[in-house]
């Protein structure tokens, strides 16, 4: 199986979760120890175009991977963000909607984050 951030090919061996609807991998670029993206399946250009069970189902695997990204790097805190459409910052070009995934360390208090985007579908 192949997975797509907006025009960019994701390999399996970087994909750590994969669920019916979504799967999740680490940034290519981390800004911070622990910076995930989890993604649609389907690949869609803004958050208002996934269905109803592909909304539930991306803050599922978010929620399950913000709990253990926390934990294998002792973080203190999660910062989750998405980014829909260019206004809002998204970077990659569409379809791309991804939910971005920070752990933040006690440590790392002062690392500003400005970087999230929700997985885009066409």
């Amino acid at each position: 199986m192949s997975f797509r951030f907006g025009q960019h090919l994701i390999k399996p061996s970087v994909v750590f979760l994969k669920s019916e609807l979504s799967f999740a991998l680490v940034n290519r670029k981390p800004v911070v120890p622990g910076h995930v993206l989890v993604c649609p399946l389907r690949p869609v250009e803004r958050f208002r175009d996934l269905r109803p069970d592909e909304v539930a189902d991306l803050f599922q695997v978010t929620q399950r991977v913000g709990t253990v990204v926390a934990k294998h790097f002792q973080g203190t805190s999660i910062t989750f963000s998405m980014q829909d459409g260019p206004e809002a910052g998204q970077t990659v070009k569409a379809p791309e909607v991804a939910h971005y995934v920070f752990c933040k360390l006690q440590t790392s208090l002062q690392i500003p984050m400005t970087m999230v985007v929700l997985p885009k579908r066409p």
